[in-house]
């Protein structure tokens, strides 16, 4: 069975092709990061109305280039929820009115879900296991027990960990998207500002970076800013976020002793710092598994995937798919 992932939660449009050996035959995508530039962010009614311009062509020139056609989808699967509701309503919009041209069965799937679970596309892991979500809009850790139970263990209070990535960056004088230029900038930098590192002397697993942001933001107000001293504070700054997201898996792990894995995921992933971080600090006996850098951000090989996994284990049912900006796991 060859089933269609479609992803339009945010800013991306993604599209994918998989069979059913979990293979990408073909993919997609068309970014509208650009657009969000001169704003500092994400505009929904922008991001929507491109996704209705460039979704149809999107899906056809996919499908061509690796010489497939319209008769080779055998299901399609989109993502219905969470995320911004004007950008899910085209994306689910679509993919009911393809599966009935198509004649073919329509399946929803749940953006969080399939971040977990792409990572299982490239490499080994047995459940149950470790899921640290790190996105703009989330940061979340899941004890992962089987392709359709991941349970919400721990999440952030107040800012996501990417949402935090992209204020900071405009504090320095980045543009948005933000984390690429922190990560990038820090490299030249050295972790020598002791920022706070929240959270980490709790019990919960639950996490906070408001206060993190806030200690930037008045370190920068008080300094006269030079382009060593952004690369420090940009340094000192993910040298934090790396130890409060090493600490809360680790007692994570504690937590859930069976768990031999740990898998990051989400677009904040694609940070090659965190993944360091994450790597030394756990134990040997631990596996760290992280998606390659381009299938952490938002795309439509996860939702695919997502179809593929759960369809394989008989837990997919197809149903009538209706776009939810506030979509639980079921």
């Amino acid at each position: 069975m060859n089933i269609l992932g479609i992803e339009t939660s945010c800013d991306e449009a993604g599209v994918a092709l998989v069979d059913s050996k979990g293979a990408i035959l073909a993919q997609g995508l068309a970014s509208h990061a650009e657009l969000c530039v001169p704003h500092g962010g994400i505009l929904p009614e922008v991001i929507a109305r491109e996704h209705v311009r460039v979704l149809p062509p999107l899906v056809k020139h996919t499908l061509e280039t690796q010489n497939y056609s319209w008769r080779d989808i055998d299901a399609v699967a989109v993502t219905e929820g969470p995320g911004l509701i004007s950008s899910l309503l085209i994306g689910c919009a679509y993919a009911r009115g393809l599966s009935r041209a198509l004649g073919c069965p329509l399946y929803g799937v749940h953006h969080l879900q399939a971040h977990v679970l792409i990572a299982r596309m490239q490499a080994e892991l047995e459940y149950p296991f470790v899921a640290l979500l790190i996105s703009g809009g989330h940061t979340t850790l899941y004890n992962v027990v089987a392709p359709n139970q991941l349970i919400d263990v721990g999440s952030t209070q107040d800012d996501a960990v990417g949402e935090a990535f992209d204020k900071v960056a405009r504090l320095l004088g980045f543009p948005y998207p933000g984390g690429v230029h922190i990560e990038r900038i820090a490299r030249q930098g050295k972790p020598s500002i002791p920022f706070p590192k929240p959270m980490i002397h709790t019990d919960n697993l639950n996490f906070s970076f408001s206060g993190l942001k806030a200690a930037v933001a008045r370190y920068v107000e008080q300094s006269e800013m030079t382009d060593a001293l952004r690369a420090d504070i940009a340094c000192s700054f993910q040298e934090s976020v790396a130890s409060v997201l090493a600490v809360k898996v680790r007692k994570c792990l504690q937590q859930q002793p069976l768990a031999r894995s740990v898998v990051m995921t989400g677009g904040v992933a694609a940070n090659k710092r965190l993944r360091e971080v994450m790597r030394v600090t756990l134990p040997d006996s631990i596996k760290v598994v992280a998606p390659e850098p381009k299938l952490c951000t938002d795309n439509g090989v996860m939702t695919a995937w997502a179809a593929y996994e759960l369809h394989k284990h008989g837990l997919l049912e197809e149903r009538d798919v209706l776009a939810n900006p506030n979509l639980h796991m079921r």
